[in-house]
């Protein structure tokens, strides 16, 4: 809905998330009052969410891209307290979901170019004989490199394989 309504263009909270340090409520982000409509078809379709009142607590800039925790309900606590104590859990999550996004890579078994290769070409819907042709390898040489990644990557399956590296972004699809 946000997408298909085009809200990104009036969404003034997601804008001032971009550029805020410091947690803040729906109500503290200014907003262009020559947009005044389309912020208020935006709030309506929140308070239709069950999203009428919120918070945005910034929890840094991960590849340069700022991330946030946003909680929202109809009447939410947004006392001081309680927003030092969103802070404080929304920094926390998100510490553990960088830590968890690092032990991907760390604990990632280490598949040879052409392992990740033969997978991401797998993901892409290429049988054997299609990869073999594509990289000028054999059917069975395929089909090798596809069996040896699936044991590293603790697979049954060149199938589950293939969703294993794209979890651990060993390759891209």
């Amino acid at each position: 809905m946000y997408i298909h309504e085009q809200f990104y263009l009036d969404d003034h909270i997601c804008t001032h998330a971009r550029a805020a340090l410091e947690p803040f409520r729906y109500s503290d982000a200014p907003y262009n009052q020559a947009q005044a409509r389309g912020h208020q078809r935006f709030m309506q379709a929140l308070r239709s969410h069950g999203m009428a009142e919120g918070a945005i607590i910034p929890v840094g800039r991960s590849a340069n891209v700022p991330a946030c925790v946003w909680l929202a309900g109809e009447d939410p606590e947004l006392h001081d307290d309680a927003m030092q104590a969103i802070q404080l859990t929304g920094l926390f999550a998100a510490s553990k979901a960088s830590a968890l996004s690092l032990s991907l890579h760390e604990n990632s078994p280490l598949l040879t170019a052409r392992e990740r290769e033969v997978l991401a070409w797998a993901a892409q819907g290429k049988s054997s004989w299609e990869i073999g042709q594509i990289l000028n390898i054999a059917k069975r040489t395929v089909d090798e490199h596809a069996q040896i990644a699936a044991r590293k990557l603790g697979a049954a399956n060149r199938t589950q394989a293939v969703a294993l590296a794209l979890l651990k972004q060993l390759i891209e699809f």
